[in-house]
């Protein structure tokens, strides 16, 4: 039983991929990941997480929000929702989506209902 246990684990660690994105022009001592998986239902789980990210209110212009979005094959682009730094300047955002992800990209924007992004891009990475 225990065996049939770890080999479960390691199955489903495998299919996850984390992807590290790239170093921003816009905050470059932030440290940002996401990390993609399947669910039981076949959606895409998005995790991203997002160390040494500075509020928003700090960049110039001055925004807001960080804004996730979700570029998709055959659905478009998708606002994903806010990705909100504490305090200690780190974030985390969880989503689950029934579409198949192709990049994910932050902004920094003043309206978190928007449909298409208008503010300074922070950073993008391939999935």
């Amino acid at each position: 039983m225990k065996k049939i246990i770890i080999l479960t684990f390691l199955i489903l660690a495998s299919c996850a991929s984390k992807v590290k994105f790239p170093v921003s022009n816009v905050t470059p001592g932030a440290e940002i990941t996401v990390k993609t998986s399947k669910d039981d239902n076949g959606n895409s789980k998005l995790k991203l997480k997002a160390k040494f990210l500075t509020s928003p209110e700090r960049l110039s212009p001055s925004k807001k929000f960080y804004l996730v979005w979700l570029q998709t094959k055959s659905n478009g682009l998708q606002n994903l929702g806010k990705f909100e730094t504490d305090a200690s300047s780190k974030a985390s955002f969880e989503t689950i989506t029934p579409y198949e992800p192709d990049e994910i990209f932050i902004t920094a924007e003043d309206d978190a209902a928007i449909k298409y992004p208008t503010g300074q891009e922070i950073s993008r990475a391939k999935l």
